[in-house]
Order: structure tokens, then C-alpha cells, then sequence
């Protein structure tokens, strides 16, 4: 696969998981699309299978952080400045907040 595909595919699923479109994946991209999710199932956002769902979903935000530079890791993936760099699509800018907020 050529390293325009890759970075093709990298943009695609950056843009997927950016749901805002601000050009940074936020834990609040993530619970938009869980939120997405759930409505598509017809699942109420209060249920317990929801709950479910919601601390599912913070595990992969923290495995999403955890995959990130762990020296700049800041609450947010960004792409990085040549629009998906092959072999990292990804960094961390150092300016927001990585608590969890589910």
C-alpha cells in the first residue's frame, strides 16, 4: 500500500473520530459518537446498558491517550502537521486538560 493511501486512510479515520471537525479528537468526540451510537440503537442515554457503554467508551479514550506521546499527552490527538505523517497520524499538543470525565 503506497503512503498516500495510508495517509488517505489515516485523515479518514482521524476526520470519523474529530466529530466536531475542529482538528483535534477530544474525549467530547468520543461521547459525541457514543451518544450516536446509542441513539441508532434506540438505547436510552440514561439506561443501564448506556452506563455500560459510557465506561466502555472511557477505557478506549484512556487507551487512545495512552497510545499517544506519553511526554506531550495533553487530553486531545491532533493531526499532526503534514495532515497524517506516515508512521504517526497522531501527536498531542500540550494545552488541554486529560482528566477523565465520564
Amino acid at each position: 500500500m503506497t503512503s498516500e493511501i495510508l495517509i488517505r486512510r489515516y485523515d479518514k479515520a482521524f476526520d470519523l473520530y474529530d466529530s466536531n471537525g475542529n482538528g483535534y479528537v477530544e474525549e467530547a468526540d468520543l461521547k459525541r459518537l457514543q451518544g450516536q451510537f446509542l441513539a441508532i440503537f434506540g438505547e436510552s442515554p440514561t439506561s443501564a446498558r448506556a452506563a455500560e457503554l459510557a465506561a466502555l467508551w472511557g477505557d478506549y479514550w484512556q487507551g487512545l491517550l495512552t497510545m499517544m506521546d506519553h511526554a506531550a499527552m495533553a487530553g486531545s490527538a491532533v493531526k499532526s502537521g503534514g495532515r497524517g505523517m506516515p508512521g504517526s497520524p497522531m501527536t498531542m499538543p500540550a494545552t488541554t486538560d486529560c482528566s477523565p470525565r465520564l
